[in-house]
């Protein structure tokens, strides 16, 4: 009973994960009409970063998005500044070329390796 009680909740997290991600999408979409294809990487990078401050430096997860949420925020905007503010909002081809070559995902492979890691939190007990 327990480990349903644990999938359910882990299925619960994840799908409120996609769904803050799809209308991150949807309302860039909506308001700028550009598809942003980097928008799912940056996502990823920066929960590599915030594994990365607790794996490194033992940083709790929760006060490294202190850290992590307003450098990604700022490279958002750097990308906005130098990339996406000069694409023809007229067509979907264009942004999606332009957001395309900025997705992250092939050159995060290099980041962790392939093995299941999980973030330490200290307030939490350990499991046996």
């Amino acid at each position: 009973m327990q480990k349903l009680a644990i999938v359910a909740l882990n299925s619960l997290l994840a799908a409120g994960l996609y769904a803050t991600m799809s209308y991150g999408l949807a309302v860039i979409y909506g308001v700028m009409r550009i598809i942003n294809l980097a928008h799912a990487g940056l996502m990823m990078l920066a929960a590599y970063a915030t594994w990365a401050l607790n794996d490194r430096f033992g940083l709790d997860p929760f006060l490294s998005m202190l850290v992590v949420a307003p450098a990604f925020f700022l490279l958002g905007m750097a990308l906005y500044a130098t990339v996406i503010r000069w694409l023809p909002r007229s067509s979907a081809g264009p942004s999606m070329q332009s957001t395309l070559s900025l997705c992250l995902e092939p050159k995060t492979r290099r980041i962790p390796s392939g093995r299941p890691t999980a973030a330490r939190l200290r307030f939490l007990p350990r499991a046996s």
